[in-house]
C-alpha cells in the first residue's frame, strides 16, 4: 500500500498546517471506499524521515505519497489548496500520471550512500575541521603511497624482460637435460 502523509510543523501548528491536517482527515473519511484499499492516511510532525528519503529538504507543510515497499515517493505537481486538488493528486498517483521518484535500484542506492556520507561528515567538518581532514586525509594518503609504491616497482619496458627466462622452471630443466644429452 501507499501512504499519504501530511507533513506538519513540529512544535505549534500554524493555520496552514491545521488546514492540511483537516484536508487529509476529510479525504480519509469521506472517500474511504474509494481510496481505503490503496492508501493509508497519516500525518507526520517534522520532516526528518522524509528528508532522508527524498535526499533533500521537504517543504513543511506539504503532502507526500510514500511507497514503503520500494522507498519510492510521489510529490504533488503543484500546490494543493482544496480537496479536489488532493483527490486529483491521488488519482494521478494511482493511474501513473504523477511520476514516482526514489526507489531502491542500484543507482538510487549509490546516490543514497553519497547523501548519507555527506550528511554524516558535514557536522564533523563544521565542528572540528582538523579532525575531519585527518579522518579523510590520512587513509587517502596511505592509499596514494601504496599505489605509488606498486607503480614504482613495476617493470616499465621490454628491456627488463630480456634477462627473464621465457619458459617455466620445469620446462627450463627439461631443456637443460635435453642439451646435456645431446652433448
Amino acid at each position: 500500500k501507499l501512504v499519504l502523509l501530511a507533513l506538519l510543523e513540529e512544535s505549534h501548528l500554524c493555520e496552514e498546517s491545521l488546514r492540511y491536517k483537516h484536508l487529509l482527515e476529510k479525504v480519509a473519511t469521506e472517500h474511504k471506499e474509494t481510496y481505503n484499499r490503496k492508501f493509508y492516511f497519516g500525518f507526520m510532525e517534522g520532516s526528518g524521515y522524509i528528508d532522508g528519503l527524498i535526499m533533500g529538504e521537504a517543504v513543511v507543510p506539504s503532502f507526500i505519497v510514500v511507497n514503503l515497499s520500494n522507498d519510492g515517493y510521489f510529490l504533488p505537481p503543484g500546490p494543493i489548496e482544496t480537496e479536489r486538488h488532493l483527490l486529483h493528486f491521488l488519482d494521478g498517483v494511482l493511474d501513473g500520471r504523477v511520476e514516482g521518484q526514489g526507489g531502491n535500484d542500484f543507482t538510487q542506492r549509490g546516490r543514497r550512500f553519497v547523501y548519507e556520507t555527506r550528511m554524516a561528515l558535514t557536522p564533523v567538518f563544521r565542528e572540528a575541521p582538523v579532525l575531519g581532514y585527518f579522518l579523510i586525509g590520512f587513509p587517502l594518503a596511505v592509499g596514494c603511497i601504496f599505489c605509488y609504491l606498486c607503480i614504482k616497482n613495476r617493470p616499465t619496458s621490454a628491456d627488463d624482460y630480456e634477462d627473464a627466462p621465457l619458459l617455466a622452471p620445469s620446462l627450463q630443466r627439461k631443456k637443460k637435460l635435453a642439451e646435456k644429452k645431446s652433448d
